[in-house]
C-alpha cells in the first residue's frame, strides 16, 4: 500500500505542482520540450533533491519499456532537433542518471543506447536503417561510453571524429557535418544548410 501510495505521489496530481516551483517552472516538460539536460545542471548545484524530483518525472512521463525516451510509443519529442539528433536526450539523461547513481533510469537507458556505440548514427536506431552520423552524435556517445569503461565504443568514437577532420576537402570554405558509409556528405537541400554544413564564409 506504502508503495502504491508512493507512485501515485510521485506520478500523479502532486508531482507537478513540486516542479512547478523549479525554475519558474522551466522543468514542467523536462525532456519533451528540450529540457532533458536540466538534470545534470541542477546536480551540479547540488540540489540533489530536486534532481531527482525532474529524473523522477522524466522516467514517469517519458521513459519506454525498452530504456528510450519518448513523448509517446508514437512521437520522439516535439522538438526538432530532437528528432535530427534522436540520441541527444538520451545521452544527458542517462549521462545524469549515472552521476546520481539513478539505476533505475540508467541501466535501461544505458541499454538502449548500447545499439548506437557501433556506428553512432544520428536520426535513429540502426535496426531501422539508420545509417548516417555526425560528430556530435560520436562525442556524446563517446563521453557515456568512457563513463561507463566502454573504452573500445568511446576510442570508435574518437577515430570517427578524427574521420571528419580528416575527409574536409577545403577548410576554408567550411565543414561537411554529416556522413553516410564513411563518405561525407556534400549533396544535399539547400534548406538544410545549417544541419549538413557549417559555412565558414556565411555572413548569418
Amino acid at each position: 500500500m506504502l508503495v502504491t501510495l508512493f507512485g501515485i505521489m510521485v506520478c500523479g496530481s502532486l508531482f507537478p505542482s513540486a516542479l512547478g516551483r523549479l525554475h519558474g517552472g522551466l522543468v514542467e516538460e523536462a525532456s519533451n520540450k528540450g529540457l532533458d539536460y536540466i538534470t545534470s545542471h541542477i546536480t551540479e548545484t547540488g540540489r540533489l533533491r530536486d534532481a531527482n524530483l525532474v529524473l523522477n518525472h522524466i522516467k514517469c512521463d517519458f521513459m519506454q519499456p525498452d530504456g528510450d525516451f519518448r513523448t509517446s510509443p508514437d512521437v520522439k519529442s516535439s522538438i526538432p532537433g530532437s528528432l535530427e539528433y534522436y540520441q541527444y536526450i538520451n545521452s544527458w539523461i542517462v549521462t545524469a542518471a549515472l552521476r546520481m547513481e539513478r539505476y533505475d533510469v540508467a541501466t535501461a537507458g544505458l541499454e538502449y543506447l548500447r545499439r548506437y556505440f557501433v556506428s553512432f548514427p544520428t536520426n535513429g536506431p540502426p535496426s531501422e536503417g539508420h545509417t548516417s552520423t555526425d560528430p556530435m552524435t560520436a562525442s556524446y556517445l563517446g563521453m557515456l561510453a568512457m563513463t561507463v569503461g566502454d573504452k573500445k565504443a568511446a576510442k570508435r568514437a574518437a577515430q570517427l571524429i578524427a574521420e571528419f577532420i580528416d575527409l574536409q576537402p577545403d577548410w576554408d570554405i567550411g565543414f561537411y557535418y554529416k556522413m553516410d558509409h564513411g563518405s561525407l556528405i556534400t549533396e544535399f537541400d539547400a534548406s538544410q544548410n545549417a544541419i549538413y554544413f557549417l559555412n565558414k564564409t556565411a555572413t548569418n
